[in-house]
């Protein structure tokens, strides 16, 4: 497994806006030697993102080491749906678990929601987290706490289910 840090800091990174976007491909040439030298920073074993990732869970990162200083972008899913636009309301699912904990904080898979796309009255991790994001793609978010509640960085994962 690859630490939220290091992969954030590996090159051939897309830049967007304080995010950096990663696809799995991207990071299974890195995971042996990064494996070598990760620290744990955490009690638990990320079962419940595992399990609540289902048969994506082998593409998810698992934070480890120190929380890293960008929105950590991993899409597990791709969506077929259209593209989530600035002020677009969509309808989605997610749960937040506590980076150094692992211990969920926000359980609403099984309750989604509705949201507003780039009203800026969410915090700046999911803002930046959800751009360019379509109906039926599933991402794992790692944000820094400064881009979250200030309390600690945070390990989302989010499901666009529909528009409206």
């Amino acid at each position: 497994m690859i630490s939220a840090a290091q992969f954030s800091a590996c090159g051939g990174a897309e830049e967007n806006g304080g995010s950096t976007m990663r696809s799995h491909s991207d990071t299974v040439s890195q995971e042996s030697s990064a494996a070598e030298s990760v620290e744990k920073a955490y009690s638990g074993d990320w079962a419940g993102l595992k399990r609540t990732a289902g048969r994506y869970a082998d593409k998810l990162v698992i934070p480890r080491g120190p929380a890293p200083k960008q929105v950590v972008i991993v899409d597990l899913k791709q969506g077929k749906g259209p593209v989530v636009q600035s002020g677009d309301s969509f309808y989605a699912r997610y749960v937040t678990f506590g980076f150094e904990t692992g211990g969920v904080s926000e359980p609403y898979w099984d309750s989604p929601s509705t949201y507003t796309a780039g009203l800026g009255t969410y915090k700046k991790g999911w803002e930046r987290g959800i751009k360019g994001i379509r109906v039926g793609e599933m991402r794992e978010l790692v944000v820094p706490s400064e881009m979250a509640y200030g309390n600690g960085a945070l390990v989302y994962l989010l499901q666009v289910l529909k528009l409206g």
